[in-house]
């Protein structure tokens, strides 16, 4: 269960006082997956105190399958290799889905992983803590994986030499 996600839209970047530097990209894949459409964005940030934020966004009304929800992405660093990268936090509204029906419920994300430059939900197994998009009206194996991160979820990356300067390829 893993969404394919090919990046379509806007990729921009820019920097703020010298020790920020923000991308944005919007992505879409029409039809590639086998359960439909997706439509997300992505923030990434870096900044001088060592750290990477990672903002995604599920962007996608009317889901019907969990193959439509957000399980990865993947990127690269550009320039000066930022040393070990580790995933230190997570963060976003859990619910669990019932067909139409989200329900707010306690804790935050704790399966998201990253590994070999990818930072996704699945590891080892079944995914969890999916990201959800707006209004779903999902089918019944979307109760199979819940509790889903709703609509944004927040990930703070930590490495060695990472500073504002670092980049970040799509």
């Amino acid at each position: 269960m893993k969404s394919k996600l090919v990046f379509v839209a806007l990729v921009s970047g820019f920097a703020i006082a010298g020790s920020v530097n923000a991308s944005f990209i919007s992505f879409g894949a029409g039809g590639s997956s086998p359960d439909g459409s997706v439509s997300a964005s992505a923030q990434f940030t870096t900044s001088n105190n060592g750290t990477l934020t990672v903002v995604l966004n599920d962007l996608l009304s009317g889901i019907v399958s969990p193959g439509q929800m957000l399980s990865d992405i993947a990127f690269t660093f550009g320039g000066q290799v930022p040393g070990t990268v580790t995933l230190t936090s997570q963060s976003g509204a859990l619910v669990n889905v019932n067909n139409s029906t989200v329900t707010p419920v306690g804790g935050s994300p704790t399966h998201w992983v990253y590994s070999g430059g990818v930072l996704t939900a699945i590891s080892g197994g079944q995914p969890a803590n999916m990201i959800l998009g707006l209004s779903p009206n999902c089918n019944n194996g979307c109760a199979n994986f819940n509790p889903y991160i709703n609509q944004t979820a927040t990930f703070v990356l930590t490495g060695t030499t990472l500073t504002a300067a670092t980049t970040v390829l799509f």
